[in-house]
């Protein structure tokens, strides 16, 4: 993955955030069984 110095700063953390997490969702999809999420994301939980 690489930046595009023709973009600004802003589309390019957005761009290259969707492209990381694309190839991550690859992985995971290809070895469900490997994958264990261990950050709490959502801090506050529904009621």
């Amino acid at each position: 993955i690489y930046p595009n110095s023709d973009s600004s700063a802003e589309a390019e953390v957005q761009r290259l955030t969707a492209e990381l997490n694309s190839i991550i969702s690859g992985y995971v999809l290809q070895n469900p069984d490997h994958w264990y999420w261990v950050h709490r994301r959502w801090k506050t939980r529904p009621s």
